[in-house]
């Protein structure tokens, strides 16, 4: 049987970190103060939340949307530095100009970084990445989105994100498993509901079924906030990383302004001597990452109220989590409810709300003023 099709990127370094959401506009670069025995042995695999554009959007984000992020200058600077090999790009928000979508990975690969999760069509965007260590450790990693957060599919020969089903994604793993059995399988999931306490259900569902179908490590990102881990059998889930570094400051249609537990992020560090845990803190105006204590096992990101949700039953689960699920003017309480019709009404109430907007507002759709 022929193996599974990937992009394989050989490595400089020994290990690899993977982390949260990524977001920086500005022209300066932003710092990772990381320790010494860190920075020099790394690849720091991001979540690229949004197009890398370092002479920043030509055109207004599209409507549906409810604003258009991108990463600037600096970014581009960041990439450049050694010690970045491999984004994920398969995010709700890579897309926000989709005219740009193709130059924005153009632009990665004129950098040397090898995009995960988009391209111009589903074969391309699905196609998983092998990390190769320089010790021979092999890493291979499907990014992938969801499409209840706003992630597009490709269509028309236009860029869009690797959305595919649950059931989907879990035989590309299995498939993956079988043919790299020596490989160490991670699966990079867009995935969730913002700033909530807990993951979203379906998440929740989603990522249990990638370990189950034979990835080591799972790990989500779109809330935000990082939550802590449980493990699966012989797997390690982290529902989600948080954030990296998300930018303060005015964007396409929204300023940019998080809370303060959207500071804190949760890394992922593996490579042959196993896997460790990062925690990091950013400061989103200086535009610095800082290494808050040294590594530590992943059984140290588990406790045991968090052991004692992850036991609850789905059912059980859904109810505890529409209780516990804050809400906001753009996502009212009932568009929580677990069912493809309550997740296709809040995508259609999302895109009413922008659409409002843009008749409300009247903005032009030509260059984008200045910012």
């Amino acid at each position: 049987m022929r193996r599974m099709a990937c992009h394989t990127v050989p490595s400089e370094a020994s290990r690899v970190l993977f982390t949260g959401d990524l977001t920086w506009r500005d022209d300066d670069p932003p710092q990772l103060e990381f320790g010494a025995e860190q920075r020099c042995d790394l690849t720091v695999i991001p979540n690229l939340e949004g197009p890398l554009l370092p002479s920043g959007p030509r055109q207004h984000h599209r409507r549906g949307v409810t604003c258009g992020l991108w990463n600037g200058e600096g970014v581009r600077q960041l990439l450049t530095t050694g010690c970045f090999e491999v984004v994920g790009v398969a995010n709700n928000h890579m897309c926000d100009f989709p005219a740009e979508a193709s130059h924005a990975l153009d632009e990665l690969n004129r950098c040397g970084i090898r995009p995960g999760g988009a391209g111009a069509s589903m074969w391309e965007a699905s196609h998983p990445v092998r990390l190769v260590l320089k010790d021979g450790t092999s890493v291979m990693i499907l990014f992938v989105g969801d499409w209840r957060t706003g992630c597009t599919k490709p269509t028309g020969g236009r860029v869009g994100i690797c959305t595919p089903s649950e059931a989907y994604s879990c035989s590309v793993i299995s498939g993956l498993r079988r043919d790299y059995p020596t490989d160490i399988i991670v699966a990079s999931v867009h995935a969730g509901e913002e700033l909530q306490s807990s993951p979203a259900p379906h998440a929740r569902r989603w990522l249990r079924a990638l370990a189950d179908a034979g990835a080591d490590v799972v790990f989500g990102h779109h809330p935000h906030v990082p939550y802590a881990a449980e493990r699966v059998g012989d797997s390690w889930i982290f529902h989600s990383l948080g954030n990296f570094l998300m930018g303060q400051g005015s964007y396409d249609g929204i300023d940019l302004d998080y809370p303060a537990a959207s500071l804190r992020g949760l890394g992922i560090v593996m490579g042959a001597e196993g896997l460790a845990t990062m925690h990091t803190v950013a400061d989103p105006v200086a535009g610095i990452v800082r290494q808050e204590g040294p590594l530590v096992s992943p059984e140290a990101e588990t406790s045991p109220r968090f052991a004692g949700l992850m036991a609850l039953d789905d059912t059980e689960y859904a109810a505890m989590f529409r209780r516990a699920r804050t809400t906001s003017w753009w996502y009212p309480l009932w568009t929580g409810c677990e069912s493809p019709v309550a997740s296709a009404a809040k995508a259609a109430w999302l895109k009413g709300l922008q659409e409002a907007r843009g008749v409300l507002v009247q903005r032009p759709r030509g260059v984008l003023d200045s910012q």
